[in-house]
């Protein structure tokens, strides 16, 4: 073979080389990609809000449920303003106080949960109002959420192990080729590496202290035995 044929055959490996470290390289974009789609998917399918029918629901529960309690809290008062029993003073005499609304019912610092006990239907009317005009992102129902979330966790894990295993098999070839690691496995393995190198290290320390004590045992034994005390 010639030297020009010589260099036209490394050229060619070379160019091989290259082209299948290109390939290696894209894989490792698309699985990166498809691990970050997948990551975000599950972010929104947890934090977004639920759907509007959702909303309303526990909306009209919540506010249901809070009117009832107010009206329980406060009927006895209330009845009691509005048609009070008659009052004996000091001197015996009797006297009927006149029908009043309750003064302590109406305070400066109302919340949202007052109004609505107040109001039930006032504040549902406007609520519905605000949340069906609103054009937000709605997640799944809650009664989907989480067969959403494990779909999307095994579509993280599999799109993370898929990498994991393109790093390694990288990092196997000759020469090998250098792939960094989700930040997530990096973090983990880190972690497995240092919990690893502990336990190696309480089980060597565990073995040299049963090692001494088995020595000093032995040491004992032959210091008390009959056969040294006659020699």
């Amino acid at each position: 073979m010639t030297i020009s044929q010589k260099l036209s055959e490394w050229s060619r490996r070379l160019a091989d080389a290259q082209s299948a470290i290109s390939q290696v390289q894209k894989f490792d974009a698309e699985l990166r990609e498809r691990y970050r789609t997948a990551k975000a998917a599950r972010d929104r399918i947890a934090n977004l809000p639920g759907p509007p029918q959702e909303v309303l629901e526990n909306l009209r529960a919540i506010v249901s449920a809070r009117a009832r309690k107010w009206g329980e809290d406060e009927m006895n008062s209330l009845v009691r303003h509005l048609a009070p029993g008659l009052r004996t003073n000091l001197e015996g005499g009797v006297t009927q106080p006149r029908p009043s609304l309750p003064d302590n019912w109406v305070q400066l610092n109302l919340t949202l949960a007052d109004v609505a006990a107040l109001f039930p239907g006032l504040v549902l009317d406007r609520l519905k109002e605000l949340v069906l005009s609103s054009a937000y992102e709605a997640g799944p129902p809650a009664a989907d959420r989480n067969a959403a979330l494990e779909k999307a966790d095994r579509e993280i894990a599999e799109a993370e192990a898929q990498h994991s295993q393109l790093v390694d098999a990288a990092a196997a070839l000759t020469p090998p080729i250098a792939l960094e690691l989700l930040p997530e496995v990096k973090e983990r393995r880190a972690t497995e590496a240092v919990r690893a190198r502990r336990e190696a290290d309480a089980d060597a320390r565990r073995r040299e202290v049963e090692s001494a004590a088995d020595t000093a045992v032995r040491r004992q034994t032959w210091a008390r035995s009959p056969y040294l005390e006659k020699g």
